[in-house]
């Protein structure tokens, strides 16, 4: 589960993601926010610091957030943010015991683990939303060979996984089979937005 701790990096992840890719994970975490229904209740999973909470502020102030982190500074940090939303904190390493969801949202979060934890994670946010819910989904992908700066980028996410896994002690070295966790048995794609070459991309999922 989420029992990797990011509290070491917190004070300066966001600096260091800035420095490295720029606005460019924000803006793509953010792309289909205003996707989401006006009214109702939306998890985030692995929000970090919370920058998402003031996109989502702008886009969807009535809905009611549950915010769900495992590092204590991280939520430290997302309680500082000036947002409008109603949010509930849950501080801890699995999600809560809710139903009924219209969203889950996952930035940036499944990448740091092994494949049969992140599908864990799939399925346990599947078992808590609405019929017609949808999970938001945004994380990297394998470089594309076709891009000439593929070599840079397969070299920077070895050095991620390196870095995360000394620092917070992640378990995964590469990325999840995403085709695999979000299979169309269970899962329909309804929006798609690419960044970086392909290298990062959001979608939204409903299930099938």
């Amino acid at each position: 589960m989420m029992s990797r701790n990011y509290n070491l990096v917190a004070p300066f992840y966001d600096a260091l993601a800035g420095l490295v890719f720029g606005e460019h994970l924000l803006e793509a975490q953010c792309s289909f926010l205003h996707l989401l229904p006006k009214a109702g209740r939306v998890m985030i999973v692995g929000g970090g610091s919370g920058k998402i909470l003031q996109a989502l502020g702008r886009t969807r102030p009535h809905l009611e957030i549950l915010y769900v982190e495992a590092s204590s500074r991280m939520v430290a940090l997302a309680q500082k943010q000036k947002f409008p939303n109603k949010v509930q904190w849950f501080c801890q390493d699995h999600l809560p015991g809710v139903s009924q969801l219209e969203a889950v949202i996952f930035p940036f979060f499944l990448d740091q683990f092994l494949q049969h934890e992140a599908g864990r994670w799939v399925q346990e946010a599947a078992n808590i939303l609405q019929r017609e819910g949808q999970i938001l989904f945004t994380d990297f992908f394998p470089p594309d060979v076709s891009n000439g700066g593929a070599w840079k980028q397969r070299l920077l996410l070895w050095g991620m996984y390196r870095f995360f896994r000394i620092f917070c002690g992640i378990p995964a070295q590469r990325l999840p089979d995403w085709e695999a966790l979000f299979s169309p048995e269970q899962w329909t794609e309804s929006a798609r937005k690419e960044y970086l070459g392909k290298w990062v991309t959001s979608k939204v999922y409903r299930l099938a």
